[in-house]
């Protein structure tokens, strides 16, 4: 009888383990699958360029998009207003590409740039980085002369995103097109 309890015990511990297993074995899937959700999302981003409805401008060049993000240059010069610039925080695939295609730096060397340019007085302080899309999107839609990137996942979200900013379009592409130079994959 005592080897019968003890083998019950046994069987016991054997099972709730095997039920464990199963659990992280299940979750361990899930967290996979949902990483592979959230890398498909990315695997090609679509960026675009916004600024404030009331904004004048409609497309940019590559050498326009440039001086204004690394703050070459300061103002619109259909208003001479200062430009806002509104970064999007590091390891955002909007950040990721702004850092591959327009800076055409690494982050270090940015942080650096941003020193020299305060340091030579050219700025009072590195732009404000934002952490989340929808941020970007509401700040943007608020301050006239501002400027921001956000990923751009379908159409859909394409035509969202221009009912309330102005999505620009880049050396006359715009986003949903093949030839869009800020959706070129990274990875």
């Amino acid at each position: 009888m005592l080897v019968k309890t003890h083998m019950l015990k046994d069987i016991n511990m054997l099972h709730n383990q095997v039920v464990n297993y199963k659990f992280l074995f299940l979750l361990l899937v899930g967290c996979i699958l949902c990483n592979a959700v959230n890398a498909e999302d990315y695997k090609d981003p679509k960026v675009a360029i916004i600024v404030n409805k009331k904004s004048s401008l409609d497309t940019l060049t590559m050498k326009q998009l440039k001086k204004i993000f690394r703050a070459d240059l300061k103002y619109w010069k259909a208003d001479n207003k200062r430009i806002i610039l509104l970064l999007r925080s590091s390891g955002t695939p909007e950040k990721a590409i702004a850092l591959k295609r327009i800076f055409e730096m690494s982050e270090r060397d940015l942080k650096k740039h941003w020193t020299a340019k305060i340091f030579e007085q050219k700025l009072v302080k590195a732009p404000k980085a934002i952490k989340h899309s929808r941020s970007a999107k509401v700040l943007v839609s608020k301050i006239p002369s501002s400027i921001s990137l956000v990923v751009v996942k379908n159409n859909e979200e394409l035509a969202e995103l221009n009912k309330t900013v102005k999505v620009l379009t880049i050396e006359g592409s715009s986003v949903s097109s093949k030839n869009y130079i800020l959706t070129k994959s990274l990875f």
